[in-house]
């Protein structure tokens, strides 16, 4: 009897071992699923027509020149434009940067795409969409009551500074250190704007925050 009693526990021993080391399957599914996504890029052009007559220019004249500017790129680009404008006095090595009280580069719309924007301190912009091209006119104003004799025989070269970034708050606080919510509709003011006058956000105001709502 001791034997079979041995038995029986080895037996039952050796059934709760072959329990424990058991695993029970239960019914599993898996399934991975991925998106490809592809950066767009952000690039730009711009082209000045020359002066029929670059010589011979005097204080208190305005220098007149079209363009265009064109978003090359796949995405929206917002564009600020900076006088780069550069002088050379008559026996000068060298050019340097102009005063900015003594020659005025303004760019202005002149027709074709995008919407025209403007800030605190009367810096311009243009926002464009993708293979969007504005037309642009180029106005350089000579200050006859800043320019002394020093200016006689000068030399100078129109340079405007076009840089572009993403249209998103993030992207225009960096580059250009203001947010959507400081620039103006450029139009907004002269005659071909109702939208001020009649209380409606205008057109330009309405792209630019649909842009910038992306990136909430």
């Amino acid at each position: 009897m001791k034997k079979n009693r041995r038995k029986l526990i080895i037996v039952g021993l050796a059934l709760i071992f072959v329990t424990v080391g058991t695993t029970y399957a239960w019914w599993t599914a898996s399934q991975q699923v991925s998106q490809e996504i592809r950066m767009g890029n952000l690039n730009i052009s711009a082209t000045i027509r020359e002066l029929n007559d670059p010589i011979n220019y005097e204080p208190g004249l305005t220098a007149e020149q079209t363009g265009v500017i064109k978003n090359t790129g796949s995405i929206d680009a917002i564009i600020k434009i900076d006088n780069d404008a550069m002088v050379k006095f008559s026996g000068a090595a060298d050019y340097e940067a102009v005063d900015p009280e003594v020659v005025k580069l303004s760019i202005k719309p002149n027709g074709g795409k995008g919407y025209w924007f403007s800030d605190s301190s009367n810096n311009t912009y243009v926002l464009l969409a993708p293979n969007q091209q504005a037309k642009i006119l180029v106005e350089t104003e000579f200050f006859g009551d800043k320019m002394g004799n020093e200016y006689m025989n000068a030399d100078f070269k129109i340079n405007g500074d076009l840089k572009a970034t993403q249209v998103l708050d993030g992207a225009m606080l960096t580059e250009f250190g203001i947010n959507g919510s400081q620039l103006t509709d450029y139009l907004a003011s002269t005659s071909f704007s109702t939208a001020t006058n009649s209380g409606e956000t205008s057109e330009a105001m309405q792209y630019l925050q649909s842009l910038l709502k992306r990136g909430a």
